[in-house]
């Protein structure tokens, strides 16, 4: 779970990057050693005063805990609780000393307490500046005021693996009217942008045989061109979006894709705005215990064969999928492993699974040996997507 206080302000002034570093660390750590319980994040205000802020991170979990007399030890290099935890566990990503070095680099401090059994609390604090720039609250945009109104002669490269994105862009793209080719991966990408000018790209991050950010690269290097891309990708922490900038991407995008997001980011790039058009919405009864139509539904806007069109991808490639990462864990293959943790982040969305598998997700998808709690993790991924299936076949033949 995770809280953020409401009074930090939106846009600060630091190093995204070192935070991510630090968070994902203390975030792996906390996860590798609670095999039951809970992590909890806290973003807390500790101190505001004359355009500056002291902001507060407190990583919790109830975990196996550390030895009191071991706690002063914790940050010192290569310095973990016993050899036996490094043997059942595996390493600690980073190194505490390394995420003190960093949090120091900025002016911050951490401390640790923790209790043998119970869990660990680390508690760090890091100084930003409060950009005069901040994000303002403004009305929501009417995507349905620009559906099927757009004479632009535009044209989309759409790139990406998983085939309920494939579906969903197509849907979305179709509404705007707007033409476009999907392609599978980024090396069918830079093929086709040799023979083919396209006005904007979307860019999934992780696909096989070629990734965005190397087929980024080829389209700026190597093909010498400046077509705008925008990055889509599940991992949505702070720093990747100027990771994306810095690899040559215009923009970025989290996963699960948003409307009125992605909109909003197009007609950044050249959509226009034309008169009003307003489209009827359908909606089916959402009584599952698992399976959330909500995400679907404001996609959809009442476009049955959409719905369907989904609904049947997730039907088909779930238990597929969810075989070959059992498979690929057994055979000691992590990257395929890690490969289709990734990829179900975008399958399971158009279901409104993400809420309760993403944090069995995050971990898998960091996983890089077996063990038990590996193990017992996937279980219950297996379980909850199996019902979902079982689900989504029912909500099928309402359609």
């Amino acid at each position: 779970s995770s809280q953020v206080d409401p009074s930090i302000p939106d846009t600060l002034i630091g190093d995204a990057t070192r935070l991510t570093q630090i968070l994902v660390n203390l975030i792996g750590n906390a996860i590798k050693f609670t095999q039951q319980g809970n992590v909890n994040i806290e973003v807390y205000n500790k101190e505001q005063l004359d355009g500056k802020i002291t902001v507060g991170f407190k990583v919790s979990d109830t975990g196996i805990g550390i030895d009191k007399e071991k706690l002063t030890e914790v940050f010192e290099r290569f310095n973990q609780g016993e050899d036996s935890i490094t043997r059942n566990y595996g390493g600690t990503g980073l190194g505490l000393s390394i995420v003190k070095n960093l949090i120091l680099l900025q002016h911050g401090n951490i401390e640790v307490s923790s209790e043998q059994g119970k869990g660990t609390t680390f508690n760090f604090y890091i100084p930003y500046g409060i950009s005069a720039e901040q994000i303002q609250n403004v009305p929501a945009l009417d995507v349905n005021h620009f559906k099927d109104k757009n004479n632009m002669p535009w044209r989309v490269l759409v790139v990406d693996d998983n085939a309920i994105n494939q579906s969903l862009m197509k849907h979305l793209l179709l509404q705007w009217n707007v033409d476009f080719d999907i392609v599978a991966n980024g090396l069918e990408a830079v093929n086709r942008l040799r023979e083919h000018v396209y006005d904007l790209i979307l860019m999934d991050i992780q696909m096989p045989q070629m990734d965005g950010y190397t087929a980024t690269q080829q389209i700026r290097e190597v093909l010498q061109l400046d077509t705008p891309i925008i990055a889509m990708t599940a991992h949505a922490m702070a720093g990747e979006r100027e990771k994306c900038l810095s690899r040559g991407m215009n923009d970025y995008i989290s996963k699960p894709i948003k409307e009125e997001e992605l909109f909003k980011l197009i007609s950044s790039f050249g959509l226009q705005e034309h008169p009003q058009q307003t489209v009827e919405n359908v909606t089916v009864e959402n009584s599952f215990k698992f399976i959330d139509l909500d995400y679907m539904r404001s996609i959809s806007g009442g476009d049955v064969d959409f719905e369907k069109t989904v609904t049947q991808q997730f039907i088909t490639n779930v238990p597929k999928h969810l075989q070959q990462l059992k498979t690929a864990y057994q055979n000691n293959d992590f990257a395929t492993v890690n490969m289709r943790a990734h990829d179900f982040k975008t399958s399971i969305a158009m279901l409104g699974l993400l809420n309760i598998l993403a944090e069995k997700l995050d971990s898998i998808e960091l996983v890089s040996e077996q063990n038990k709690v590996t193990e017992q993790i996937i279980k219950d991924l297996e379980y909850v997507l199996m019902q979902a299936v079982a689900e989504a076949k029912i909500f099928l033949q309402q359609l």
